[in-house]
């Protein structure tokens, strides 16, 4: 009797064992495994700037809002459309992109009438095609596309623009050099052509005032005292040669510097800055600067270091 109770308990042991064991397994096995971490979205290149789909919607609910009559016109044949079973979701509806709906399943008149502003810009664009037409172009040269691809990079140039100590770099001077910013060899260079120029404009004067005199002795020009008066009238010759001159642009009126040459012939500023010129002609609002592109760079960085003129 003895021995079966020593082999029982000896069968206990091994059997509290095997338990301890599968007990130990068993936590392992069922330990929570870590959820690897959601992968950020990345962002979109032109996120914060200004498209021409989103320009567009405003154009047209800022004419045609929800209250109008074009729109209520539009809705109705919506609802209509999906009573009758005939107006379909497609992949771009955000039911069918969580799975809640398929693309061509019938749309519920709930869901016609909820996104029908923004489908109603689609139509808008599709039954005037004209209007969508100029608005694109009115709109692509107001933001042209090498612009709004630099915008998104301004962050990293405003950084890569300032000194290793900190500050920001001086700005470019642009515009007419004047003589106290010249060298001596420039400065001697811009005398003699300001010298040359006034002496083929003399020899000019004095051309035609000979003319003149030769045609009729009763001419104004003939008389001394008229003579001294007209020179008196001559304005004052500018430091430098160039000035302010009318510009066209794509069909828009600006102000340039430049000068003329002896042909007659404009002779621009390298910098290109331009001006809007005003009914009357005078000097508008800064616009920006003309590329060898054709095209008008009026980023911020421009815009905020218009010359001083």
């Amino acid at each position: 009797m003895s021995s079966i109770i020593e082999n029982l308990h000896a069968m206990r042991s091994q059997i509290d064992s095997l338990i301890a064991a599968a007990s130990a397994d068993s936590s392992i096995g069922t330990m929570p495994v870590q959820k690897a971490k959601k992968t950020e979205k990345k962002e979109r290149a032109n996120k914060g700037q200004a498209t021409l789909h989103g320009a567009w919607t405003k154009h047209v609910m800022a004419l045609h809002d929800t209250k109008s009559a074009e729109y209520a016109l539009y809705l109705e044949d919506r609802l209509a459309q999906a009573r009758a079973g005939k107006l379909l979701y497609n992949e771009t509806y955000t039911l069918v992109k969580r799975g809640k709906k398929s693309a061509g399943d019938p749309m519920t008149e709930d869901d016609a009438k909820r996104g029908a502003h923004i489908a109603f810009v689609s139509h808008w664009k599709s039954a005037h095609p004209d209007e969508h037409a100029a608005f694109k172009s009115k709109w692509e040269t107001e933001n042209p596309k090498a612009e709004r691809v630099a915008s998104s990079k301004s962050s990293a140039a405003s950084v890569s623009d300032e000194e290793s100590d900190g500050t920001a770099k001086q700005p470019k001077k642009r515009g007419a050099k004047k003589y106290a910013d010249m060298t001596p060899e420039e400065l001697a260079a811009a005398k003699a052509k300001r010298a040359a120029k006034k002496d083929a404009k003399d020899a000019t004067k004095k051309t035609a005032e000979a003319e003149q005199r030769q045609e009729s002795v009763m001419e104004a020009a003939d008389s001394p005292a008229a003579s001294v008066a007209e020179e008196a009238e001559q304005p004052a010759e500018e430091d430098g040669d160039d000035t302010f001159m009318p510009f066209t642009h794509k069909k828009i009126n600006y102000l340039r510097y430049g000068s003329m040459d002896d042909e007659g012939e404009p002779l621009w500023h390298e910098d290109g800055d331009l001006w809007l010129a005003n009914a009357d002609g005078s000097k508008g609002a800064y616009a920006g600067v003309l590329k060898s592109t054709g095209k008008i760079d009026n980023s911020p960085a421009v815009m905020a270091n218009e010359p001083v003129v």
